[in-house]
């Protein structure tokens, strides 16, 4: 009796030695500045946050807000991070979904190879009183 045992699909092969490497990741550093352009103090938020006298916004006012994440280095896994904000006020909400991709800037490797390389976002949410505008930049 034969037996044949054949692997499929696995990206990048099987490596039975046991060296494999461990993913690191990468680390992106967000400063979120959540703006409040509306007319009446608006709670502006992450998706984790919970509305509170720390995440209301007086009206022309902002607030900022610092997030670090680890995301996989991994080709086989996403690499993008969905970062929810959301809107509140007495006359509704709203939210909005911003996709984090790291693939599209330069990262910084100067910790050294031991250490995640890493880079750094200024992302600006602006309420105008109906919806949410991101935009995000290298810093």
């Amino acid at each position: 009796m034969v037996v044949v045992m054949a692997f499929t699909g696995c990206e990048g092969g099987i490596d039975f030695s046991g060296d494999e490497k461990e993913d690191i990741g990468v680390t992106v550093n967000m400063t979120i500045v959540m703006k409040n352009n509306h007319s009446v103090p608006v709670n502006l938020r992450l998706l984790d946050e919970m509305a509170s006298s720390e995440t209301l916004v007086p009206a022309k006012g902002a607030r900022t807000v610092e997030e670090s994440i680890n995301l996989t280095s991994d080709s086989r896994y996403e690499h993008i991070y969905d970062l929810v904000i959301k809107a509140s006020w007495d006359g509704g909400s709203t939210e909005t979904t911003h996709h984090v991709d790291y693939k599209k800037y330069t990262l910084d490797f100067s910790e050294g190879l031991d250490a995640p390389p890493f880079l750094n976002l200024l992302i600006t949410a602006s309420f105008d009183g109906a919806k949410i505008t991101v935009t995000e930049t290298s810093i």
